[in-house]
Formats: structure tokens, C-alpha cells, sequence
């Protein structure tokens, strides 16, 4: 193995790419001055380390690798190279040959920190490549299989027979992603938020052809495969909606959905239906889908428990300028240092999630355990989301265990704009709550969407309005975080709540800084 010196890193620029004319890999830097401007490359993405055989090497390793590339029982490298040159580009981005493989002792410490760099700026890298394709490989257009029947015939009506619809959905779901590592894997749970519209490639590289594709001129893409699946859930979301403001609003015909939901213990079924399609990673498969993306990692799998958060920067849009690996021995760290960023980047949006049933569960948790461990199901499936304006910019700080202080989510306000202005009710409103059953057990959680309800003015609860809802019973709609105050100063997260009151029902306090505690416990 050759031991080639390590490039300079650029934080915009991939440090290396494969040149299939030459089969080696080379850095970026000495292409860029060879063609005296930026190379246009490919990127390939594709699921391998299930399929990896110990620390054998595979025959004809491109020239140039400067780490151990194991072998792949799925699919030789001949074959992979023949894939690739389906993009018509010369260099490829291929993350088995242009990202450092292995941890240490393996590694050293120069391509450990090179390793870090390079995942990183994943973000980068996906934004800079002029092709793509996505690789199912242990997929064949050419026979049946779920991974076709989801893509060409969709999700099958319902036809008034719900418990054989919801069982057939959760069927094809389940046996497409074991057939299809390609849907397992936390790395193209990234890679397919990157590369939406990016083609589906089978094991012999061939397309998937139908009239109702809309991208590739009619090849199936990434996005394919979670268009029926989120139009599902939206609509779902929908009745549970309508269930929720039964004899509030005019216009209530009741669809035979909610008739089938109200029906004995339908409603916990379907709910879980819905709860297990959203940890599929299947639901809004795109960019600007923070919470979605998090709760989708909860049914991926990853052989290292850092990429649980790494493998999903440039999903979330995030750089990060060097990641590492201890094998798990620091995750507490890892979720901290990866929150921080995620917050500045998605602030709100990551509060659009219900208060639990068991708040003493979730307030045993920090404010990075509780999101990014993608425990929070998102709400984004129930509504549309009309921000008010000049919400206050949320930071937070770590715990300080010297003086016993929890970690803290600051709502930050300056004189003018970013206002924190706390409602507390004076006259009994109505208002509509959202719970989430579970938090430590993720896998079993579901949402119940309450009924609009009398809602009465309580001093332990505040409201902190975050969106505009429509008028309902002649009354102005807000929807807003619920806390519950511990002080003037600082309360606990309860979710998100909509409130219906009349404008002389509510008594407003004005705060400079106002502040959500993380643990308790």
C-alpha cells in the first residue's frame, strides 16, 4: 500500500476521488490543477458494510488507497466500476475509496483526523457533484420484489377493508427494507435526503421505467419511493385532525377512516401505524425535514454509534469540522457537539413535538438526548406551520454540575424584535394538546391528538405562541409551546398545545430571556 502524502484539507472540496480512467485515487487538488479548473464529478451511493468480509482485501484495489478497503460479499469492484460509469463522469466520489476506513490502531493518527475532516463536510461534497446514481444492488427491475412493487403500484387502496390495508402497508414496508439494505443503513438515510431525485439503479444497473415517475424522464428516483408513503401519512394525519375537532368546526362529515379510528382500540393501532411508517425514514425523504430525518434514524442501523449523529450532518444541513470515533465511549459528548449546530440551523422547527404522558421521563432527559436521538415524533404530518414573526432565537448551555444547574434551552430577546412575550390565561379558552405515549422506549411510541377541549386558566401553565391557527368558535387561534413555569425566569417543555381564546382572555408578561430546562434528575 502505497504511502502517499495526505493532502491539504478544504473544508469545500472533497481531499480525494476516484479516476476511472486511471482506476486510482487521486487527490482533488492535483486534478483541479491538472485540468485548470474544478473537476465535474459523480457521486455513487450504495449500503456495503453488511456485506463486508473481514479485513480481506478485494482484487484490483484502484492505485493510490492508502487504507484497508475490506471485501464485498454482494458485489465485485468490476462490477461497481461498471455501474459508476453509468454517470459519464471520469471522477467519482465513492465513500469505500475517498473517505479513510478503519479506526485505530488501523489508521493513523494523520488519516484518523483526515477521516473526520471528510465527514464532516459531507454537505459540501454532495452540493459540488454535477452527477449522482443510487446503487440498490441487491435489487433486479427485471423481477418482482417489494422495492418494485412500492415504486410502480404504490401503496394499495384501502378499499374499506382497513385492518388488511394497514397490515398490508406495514408488510410492504417491512419486507422491502429486508430485502433492500439500501433503506436500512443510517449512511443512505443521508445520502437519499441528498440525492432526492437521484436515479435508482439496480444490481445490473439498469432503470426502473413508469409514466408516473416525474423525474429522469420517467426512471424511478429516490424520491419515488417516499411520495406514496408521505401522501399516506399526510392523509392520516388529516382525519386524526378532524377526529380531534369533531362538533367544532361546520364542515365535519365523517370520513370512514375516522369512523374505522373511533371504533374499540383503532385508534392506538392506527396511530401505531403511522408512528412506525415515520421511523422508517421514508416520511418527507427531504432536505428541511429536521425532525423527520432524526425520528427516521431510530429504524436505521449503523455498525458505529457516532454515525448515528455524523452520518446524518449533511442531511441536516450541517458541517461540523471534525468529527471522531471512540467506539461509542463518548456519546454524551458526541450528542452535545453535534445539538449545538443543529439548533442554530433549525431552531423552532425542532420544537414541533408533543408533551409526554410520563413528563418524568422526558425531564430525565438533556435537551440533546431529547432530540437527537430522534425520540421526538414530529407533528409535521397533523399541520401546516404559519411562524409568527420575530420568534426569540433559541441557544442553549450544557450543565453545570459544580453548582447543580440542568442544561438549559435560552430563549433569547432583544428590545424591538425576537420578543418573548409568555401568555397566561385569565378566561377559560378551548384548546386542542398533543401527546406522545413513550420516550424511553422510542420504537413503542405513538401520538394521540386530542379532542378540542375547554381549556382553563391554570397558574402552573404558560403559553408561549410560536404560529398562527385559523378562528374556531369566533375565537383567534394560536398555537404555542406549553410550559410549565418553575419561576418567573425559567419553566419545563410540555409540548406543543393550540389555544382558542378571545383576546381579553389572556394576560401577556414580556421577557428579556426566559429559559427551558433540559434534565431535572
Amino acid at each position: 500500500m502505497a504511502l502517499n502524502p495526505i493532502p491539504d484539507n478544504d473544508p469545500n472540496f472533497p481531499r480525494w476521488l476516484l479516476d476511472l480512467e486511471k482506476w486510482a485515487i487521486r487527490p482533488y487538488q492535483e486534478i483541479q490543477e491538472e485540468l485548470g479548473g474544478k473537476p465535474e464529478y459523480g457521486i455513487i451511493s450504495y449500503t456495503w458494510g453488511k456485506y463486508a468480509i473481514g479485513i480481506q482485501n478485494p482484487a484490483d484495489l484502484p492505485q493510490g488507497i492508502m487504507w484497508d478497503v475490506p471485501l464485498v460479499s454482494a458485489f465485485s469492484l468490476n462490477e461497481a466500476q461498471r455501474v459508476m460509469k453509468s454517470m459519464k463522469r471520469r471522477y467519482v466520489w465513492w465513500d469505500w475509496m475517498c473517505v479513510p476506513q478503519g479506526r485505530a490502531p488501523d489508521l493513523s493518527n494523520d488519516l484518523l483526523r483526515a477521516k473526520g475532516e471528510e465527514i464532516g463536510k459531507q454537505m459540501a461534497i454532495y452540493r459540488g457533484a454535477t452527477s449522482s446514481i443510487v446503487w440498490v444492488h441487491q435489487t433486479n427491475w427485471a423481477k418482482e420484489s417489494s422495492m418494485r412493487t412500492l415504486l410502480k403500484d404504490g401503496i394499495p387502496p384501502a378499499a374499506g377493508d382497513f385492518s388488511t390495508f394497514f397490515s398490508a402497508v406495514l408488510g410492504i414496508l417491512e419486507d422491502v427494507r429486508e430485502t433492500e439494505p439500501w433503506l436500512k443503513s443510517i449512511w443512505t438515510l443521508q445520502e437519499g435526503v441528498l440525492l432526492s431525485e437521484t436515479i435508482l439503479l439496480d444490481h445490473d444497473g439498469n432503470v426502473l421505467e413508469d409514466e408516473r415517475f416525474i423525474h429522469n424522464n420517467g426512471c424511478a428516483s429516490v424520491i419515488d419511493l417516499t411520495a406514496g408513503i408521505t401522501q399516506l401519512v399526510i392523509r392520516l394525519g388529516a382525519d386524526f385532525m378532524r377526529l380531534s375537532n369533531r362538533g367544532e368546526a361546520e364542515e365535519d362529515e365523517e370520513t370512514p377512516l375516522m369512523a374505522y379510528i373511533r371504533q374499540g382500540k383503532n385508534y392506538a393501532y392506527v396511530a401505531g401505524v403511522l408512528a412506525t411508517i415515520m421511523r422508517s425514514g421514508l416520511v418527507a425523504y427531504a432536505k428541511g425535514s429536521p425532525l423527520y430525518i432524526l425520528s427516521g434514524k431510530v429504524g436505521r442501523f449503523s455498525s458505529q454509534p457516532e454515525d448515528y449523529c455524523w452520518a446524518l450532518l449533511g442531511a441536516l444541513d450541517l458541517t461540523f469540522p471534525n468529527t471522531w470515533y471512540h467506539q461509542g465511549e463518548d456519546m454524551d459528548l458526541v450528542k452535545k457537539e453535534f445539538f449545538k449546530p443543529l439548533l442554530e440551523r433549525w431552531q423552532w422547527n425542532l420544537f414541533l413535538v408533543a408533551g409526554v404522558v410520563n413528563s418524568g421521563e422526558y425531564d430525565a432527559l438533556s435537551w440533546p438526548e431529547r432530540v437527537v436521538d430522534g425520540k421526538m415524533l414530529s407533528l409535521g404530518i397533523y399541520f401546516d406551520v404559519f411562524w409568527k414573526k420575530n420568534l426569540p432565537k433559541l441557544s442553549w448551555v450544557d450543565a453545570n454540575q459544580e453548582n447543580g444547574m440542568a442544561d438549559m434551552i435560552i430563549l433569547n430577546s432583544s428590545e424591538g424584535e425576537n420578543q418573548c412575550a409568555l401568555w397566561k390565561l385569565t378566561q377559560p379558552g378551548r384548546c386542542r394538546r398533543y401527546v406522545q405515549t413513550e420516550v424511553m422506549k422510542a420504537k413503542e411510541a405513538i401520538v394521540r391528538v386530542e379532542n378540542v377541549e375547554d381549556c382553563p386558566p391554570e397558574v402552573s401553565r404558560s403559553y408561549l405562541p410560536i404560529a398562527d391557527l385559523d378562528k374556531q368558535s369566533n375565537r383567534p387561534g394560536t398555537r404555542c409551546i406549553e410550559i410549565e413555569p418553575l419561576d418567573e425566569t425559567t419553566g419545563l417543555f410540555r409540548g406543543v398545545v393550540d389555544l382558542w381564546v378571545a383576546e381579553d382572555a389572556v394576560a401577556k408578561m414580556e421577557c428579556v430571556s426566559f429559559r427551558l430546562v433540559g434534565r431535572t434528575s
